[in-house]
Parts: structure tokens; sequence; C-alpha cells
């Protein structure tokens, strides 16, 4: 009984203060806001102010009051100081949101349908949530390469960590494409010879046989044992190596930009 008191009296406590962050995420003034400012007997310093993109309002007294990072509440005090400092001698100041301008994130690169998305403040937003809202990664996306730039600070994100990153209004999250594909050409006596692309999945790790077999195998007078594979260096300089194509027991991988010619037995 005691062990389900200390759990309910924690989860109490865990609700509280997740509903206590909800609630200060909520008033936090953003750009585009519409804020109340009630100066209580100054009417004609009172009024409806819309939050620049600067994240100031600008106030016909006060001049521009800067609101970055601030709730209603913090403003009512930011702007009672600023009363007090030579205007009136106890100012009584409300603020309050009105018009709450939606979060709104970009999401570029290897998604379905890349662009924005836009979704209320009271509201929370994990990026991997947002990237299912525009229609998942593509086949090409560089599950490595996801990048969240946050008011232009760059931070790599892990496919783990999808989930535990949650957005924030004027983020862009770009997701990297995968390297191009290489290829390799094979000519002589194969059945379909031509330029062919090596399998994301073969990279690094395609066989000569394996790439003969890609272009529909060996003819019947394909003489293997005499394979030619003309590889260029990093400098551009070339160089042939004849290999034995149908002995499996030594391991030859083709790599991007090798040029093979199957020869023909001589009878």
């Amino acid at each position: 009984m005691v062990k389900i008191l200390n759990y309910l009296t924690l989860f109490f406590v865990v609700t509280c203060l997740s509903l206590a962050q909800e609630v200060n995420t909520n008033d936090t003034i953003s750009a585009g806001d519409t804020l109340l400012l009630t100066i209580n007997g100054e009417p004609q310093i009172s009024g409806q102010f819309l939050v620049s993109n600067d994240n100031d309002i600008a106030h016909a007294l006060l001049g521009k009051i800067k609101t970055a990072d601030k709730s209603s509440n913090d403003l009512a005090q930011e702007v009672t100081k600023l009363l007090q400092d030579g205007y009136i001698l106890k100012p009584s100041v409300s603020v309050s949101i009105i018009d709450q301008k939606p979060y709104q994130i970009r999401i570029i690169g290897e998604v379905t349908k890349p662009g924005e998305i836009v979704y209320p403040r009271n509201k929370t937003m994990d990026l991997g949530s947002a990237i299912g809202l525009v229609g998942n990664m593509t086949e090409e996306a560089d599950e490595k390469s996801i990048t969240l730039d946050r008011n232009g600070s760059l931070t790599k994100i892990s496919l783990s960590g999808l989930g535990a990153t949650m957005l924030k209004d004027g983020d862009i999250v770009r997701i990297g494409k995968l390297p191009d594909l290489g290829t390799f050409s094979i000519s002589g006596e194969v059945v379909k010879a031509g330029t062919y692309v090596i399998p994301r999945e073969k990279e690094g790790k395609l066989t000569i046989f394996a790439a003969i077999s890609i272009a529909g195998g060996p003819t019947k007078v394909a003489k293997l044992s005499k394979t030619i594979v003309t590889r260029n260096s990093a400098t551009g300089k070339s160089s042939s190596t004849t290999v034995n194509a149908s002995d499996r027991s030594k391991v030859f991988y083709v790599r991007p930009g090798d040029e093979i010619e199957v020869k023909a037995r001589i009878f």
C-alpha cells in the first residue's frame, strides 16, 4: 500500500511538472503574436501590440520593448519597471496573448513532401512525428545526415534520437541524400555488355564474379581466367590487372569506375 501511495505521489508530481512546463511553453511570447497590454488608469498608453519579427513591441511612451523568451507575466513586470522609472509611481500592469501565432517548422531534403509544418502552440512536436507528417524519408535519404538548424546553430540528430528531439518554432530540419552510387563497365564475352550501377548493399564488396553475373553471366566462349580489369588511381593513372574470375577462392572486389573485359577462348 505504501509503495502504491509513493507511486501515485510521484505520478502526481511528474504530471504537475509536465502541465506546468506546457503552460509555460504556451505562454511564451513569439514573433507574430498579438498582445493586450493593460495599464490600469492609463487607457491612452494601453492597447493591442503586434510582436515584430525582431521579437519586440513598439510602445508610444516606452519605445521598443524586447519580448524574446518572455512570458506574459515577465513582460508585465518589465513594463512595470520601465513605467516606475520616471513615469508612474505605482503602475498596475497586465499582459495577455490574445492571438498566438502557430509554431512553424520546415523540413527539407530527402522526404516525400518537403515543406513547412504548422501546428498550434498548445501542442508539442517531436522530430520523428514531423517527418511522418511530410511522408517519411525517401529511399535515397541518408539516415546519418539529419541536421537540425535552430537559430543558425546546427545539431546532428541520430535516427534513434528522432522521437526524443522536440522541435521549436522556426526550426529547419535537413535530411541529406546518400552518396551517388558508383558504376562499372563490362565488355567482351558477357551476355549483356554495358555500364552497371553497383547496388548499394554491394558497395565495397562486389566480387568480380558477381559483377559478371549482373551483366547476364559469361558467354559459352568466355575465358574467365583471363578477365582484365582496368582501374584508375586517385592521380588518374590507369593500370590493368588480369584476374581469374572463375577462381572463387581468390576474391577480387570491383570498385567504382572499373572497366572489366572478359576475354574469349582461343580455339
